[in-house]
C-alpha cells in the first residue's frame, strides 16, 4: 500500500499533463486554407500547410480493423477437423478374381479385356486330358468293384438257397451290356468251380458210405456165424474126448472158428477206418463250403469299402475336371486378363482375370491414415470427392462409414493404414460413379477454434523443445 500511495501523485500529475496536451492538440495545426491559397504560399509554407493525403491513414486503420476482426473471429469462430483418406470405388461384394485350381495348359480363351459376361459364361478352357483319364480310371475301378460285390452277393444267396445264381443284369443295369455279360460269365464260373469241388467231395462221401455199408454187412454176418461155429467146435471137442469123432474134424472146425474171429476183428477195424475216412471227408467238405462262404463275404465287404473310397476319389476327380472350365462367377466385366496365349501354362492359384460385378451396389473403399483412426468410427457421415468430377462444379458424393478394419495394413511408401468401407447414400445427378474410380474421402471428426489451428505448431514446438540432453 505504501508504494501505491507514493505513485498516486505521479499518476495524477501525468494525467493532468495529458489532459492539457489533449486540449491543445489542435493549436499547432495550420489554418485551413483553400487550394488556391495554398498554391500562392511560399513553398515551405505550402508544404507545411497542405493537409496530408488521408489514403495511407485510411489504409492503416483498415488494416488495423481487419486484423482486429480477424483476431476476434479466431477466438470466436470454429473450423471443422477433417480426416481424409485416398481410395477408390469398388463393387459391394468386391471384384471376383478368377484363378486356376492347379497347374495346367490353356486350351481355349473365350473372352477379352472389357467384355461383358453373364454368370456361368465360359471364360477359359484348360487342358483336362489327364484329369479325364483319372475320371475314367476311377469309373472303371468302381465298376469292377461293383461287379465283385454283385458276384459275391449272388453266390452267397445261391449257397443259402441251394439254387443256381441269378443274372446280374438287374443289379448292374447302368453298366454296359458287355461288362454285364462278362460279369455273368465270371459268376457262373465261380459258382460252377465251387459246385465241382463240392460234388467231388459228395462223390467221395458216397463211395465211403458204400464201403462202410458193405463192411458193416460183413461184420453183421460174422457176428451171427461165429457163435454157431463156437458151439459146433465145443460139441466136436466133447465128442472127440469120447472118441465119437476123429480129432481132425475137431481141429478143422476149431481152425474155422479162429479164422472167423480173426475176420471179425479185421472187419471191425475196416468199419472204424471207413467211418473215420468218411468223417474226414465230411469235415473237408464243410471246410470247403465255409472257406468259399468266407471268401465271398470278404470279397463282398472289401469291394463295398473300395466302392466308397473310389467313389470319393471319383467325386474329387470330377470336381477337378469341372474346374478345368473356368466360368464367370457373376454378371460383370472382364478386367486384368493375365493370359492371352492358347497353349500357355498357368500355375496353381494364379490370378487369370478379374470380374467386376455390374449388378452389385456400389461402395467406396478408402485407406485412413494411422493418425486419424482413433477418431473415426462406423456410422459417421463422409463427403467423397471423385477425382473424375470437379467437386466445386459437380458436387460431393455423400456416404456413411459401414466398417473400419481393426488392424492396420502396411502400404508401400505410406506406412500403416486402416481400410474403411463407405456406403453411398447420395450421388449428384451429374455424377456417374463406376468401380475403379479414385476418390478422396473426408470425415468430419470434430471442430476447434481457429486460433488453435494457428497456435498448434507453436504448442508442439513448446512441448517438444528444451527437453534434449
Amino acid at each position: 500500500m505504501g508504494i501505491l500511495h507514493d505513485l498516486a501523485p505521479l499518476w495524477r500529475r501525468y494525467k493532468d499533463i495529458f489532459s492539457e496536451a489533449w486540449k491543445e492538440r489542435r493549436s499547432l495545426d495550420a489554418p485551413k486554407r483553400s487550394t488556391d491559397e495554398l498554391n500562392f504560399l511560399p513553398s515551405a509554407l505550402s508544404l507545411r500547410d497542405t493537409p496530408v493525403n488521408p489514403a495511407p491513414r485510411i489504409l492503416a486503420w483498415g488494416i488495423i480493423i481487419m486484423f482486429s476482426l480477424a483476431l476476434i473471429w479466431s477466438f470466436v469462430g470454429r473450423m471443422d477437423v477433417i480426416a481424409s483418406g485416398r481410395g477408390k470405388v469398388v463393387p459391394g461384394s468386391g471384384s471376383k478374381i478368377v484363378q486356376a485350381a492347379e497347374v495346367s495348359v490353356v486350351k481355349s480363351i473365350y473372352v477379352k479385356d472389357g467384355q461383358k459376361v453373364a454368370k456361368g459364361d465360359k471364360l477359359i478352357q484348360l487342358d483336362d486330358k489327364m484329369v479325364a483319364a483319372d475320371v475314367e480310371r476311377f469309373e472303371a475301378q468302381i465298376a469292377a468293384k461293383r461287379i465283385d460285390h454283385a458276384i459275391a452277393t449272388s453266390v452267397l444267396k445261391a449257397m443259402e438257397d441251394h439254387s443256381q445264381p441269378e443274372s446280374l443284369r438287374s443289379k448292374l443295369a447302368d453298366l454296359p451290356q458287355e461288362d454285364i455279360s462278362q460279369a455273368d460269365i465270371r459268376l457262373l464260373g465261380r459258382y460252377q468251380a465251387m459246385e465241382t469241388a463240392i460234388e467231388e467231395k459228395n462223390a467221395e462221401l458216397r463211395q465211403l458210405d458204400t464201403q462202410l455199408a458193405a463192411s458193416k454187412a460183413s461184420l453183421d454176418g460174422l457176428e451171427q456165424v461165429i457163435p454157431i461155429t463156437r458151439e459146433l467146435s465145443a460139441s466136436l471137442e466133447s465128442l472127440t474126448k469120447k472118441d465119437f469123432v476123429s480129432r481132425s474134424q475137431f481141429l478143422g472146425k476149431e481152425q474155422e472158428r479162429l479164422v472167423q474171429e480173426r475176420s471179425l476183428i479185421d472187419q471191425k477195424f475196416e468199419v472204424e477206418k471207413t467211418s473215420s475216412s468218411r468223417d474226414t471227408s465230411q469235415r473237408q467238405k464243410d471246410n470247403l463250403i465255409s472257406r468259399w462262404r468266407q471268401e465271398m463275404l470278404d470279397l463282398q465287404s472289401t469291394s463295398a469299402q473300395d466302392v466308397q473310397v473310389l467313389g470319393k476319389e471319383l467325386v474329387k476327380a470330377r470336381r477337378r475336371q469341372e474346374l478345368m472350365m473356368l466360368v464367370a462367377p457373376v454378371d460383370g466385366t472382364v478386367q486384368e486378363l493375365a493370359i492371352k496365349t492358347e497353349g500357355g501354362v498357368v500355375t496353381e492359384a494364379q490370378p487369370l482375370m478379374t470380374i467386376v460385378p455390374t449388378k452389385d451396389p456400389i461402395e467406396i473403399e478408402a485407406m485412413l491414415p494411422n493418425k486419424d483412426v482413433g477418431f473415426v468410427r462406423p456410422g459417421l457421415q463422409v463427403e467423397v470427392k471423385v477425382d473424375a468430377f470437379e467437386f466445386t462444379k459437380y458436387g460431393l458424393v455423400l456416404g456413411t462409414i459401414s466398417t473400419l478394419s481393426t488392424d492396420s495394413i502396411e502400404m508401400e511408401n505410406v506406412g500403416p493404414v486402416f481400410a474403411m468401407r463407405i456406403l453411398v447414400d447420395e450421388v449428384p445427378e451429374e455424377i456417374t460413379i463406376a468401380p475403379g474410380m479414385s476418390i478422396t474421402a473426408e470425415v468430419k471428426i470434430g471442430s476447434r477454434k481457429i486460433i488453435e489451428y494457428f497456435l498448434s505448431p507453436l504448442n508442439v514446438y513448446l512441448h517438444d523443445s528444451l527437453r534434449e540432453r
